[in-house]
């Protein structure tokens, strides 16, 4: 199985950032990333778009990453330098991308393992973000029964949340899969964002990973953006019937 080392989260506009997970292989991995669609990492794809076609290439190899601008006809900058085209330039955790003159602009972070809780295993994914479908149910997963406000982790019931948690973890539970940033929930927890800080959002992800019973989906935090909930999540509401309980 292949595991997971970085993030490429390009910074866009709520209700979420764009983030593709990048893998290490043997010998290495390439991602081309420009706004044509058949590219690994598809960015700027709009009309006028400055992007190049094949605007830069990351490589993955073992724990290192790699940035080339691929001759881009707009630019690519890494931590406010202008790159040379073709040359290849080492990738830190926290690296600062901008394509275009910053036109797009997005963050390198390297998955750390203080970054990521487990969070419940579903063996079936039948309901995602909320949606409904007539497939069978399953008993095991994080479900979120969100009419009777309760949580079930592969068949177990788990310690009601204040309403501050609650608010947060079904903020992340209906948007499984991509980042939330900090604005958003602050926003979903508070209804504003006025006198909350991203620490107060840091404080209660930690009291939910204290909290809920571990498994194999994860919790991560991605710095100074926001957190994800990875990578399927069930969905269930009053009008479908949850595991016996």
């Amino acid at each position: 199985m292949r595991d997971a080392i970085a993030y490429f989260v390009v910074m866009t506009d709520p209700p979420s950032a764009s983030t593709w997970r990048l893998y290490s292989s043997d010998p290495q991995r390439s991602y081309l990333i420009g706004r044509d669609p058949d590219l690994d990492i598809v960015v700027g794809a709009v009309d006028g778009s400055p992007i190049s076609r094949k605007h830069a290439e990351i490589v993955v190899r073992g724990r290192e990453s790699f940035l080339t601008d691929l001759n881009s006809t707009n630019g690519t900058e890494l931590n406010g330098r202008q790159l040379v085209p073709g040359r290849r330039n080492v990738l830190e955790d926290g690296a600062e991308i901008s394509f275009a003159g910053g036109f797009i602009s997005a963050l390198f972070q390297i998955e750390q393992e203080n970054n990521t809780v487990r969070i419940g295993h579903s063996e079936r994914k039948i309901l995602g973000g909320g949606q409904r479908n007539n497939q069978s149910t399953v008993s095991r997963g994080l479900l979120l029964i969100t009419n009777e406000r309760r949580i079930v982790i592969d068949g177990i019931p788990q310690p009601d949340l204040s309403d501050q948690e609650w608010n947060l973890l079904s903020c992340l539970y209906e948007r499984a899969g991509t980042t939330c940033t900090y604005g958003q929930l602050l926003k979903a927890v508070w209804s504003q964002s006025y006198g909350y800080s991203n620490n107060n959002i840091a404080a209660l992800v930690r009291r939910i990973r204290s909290r809920l019973t571990t498994g194999n989906w994860s919790l991560i935090n991605i710095r100074n953006v926001g957190y994800r909930l990875e990578p399927f999540i069930i969905s269930s509401d009053a009008n479908h019937d949850p595991p016996d309980v």
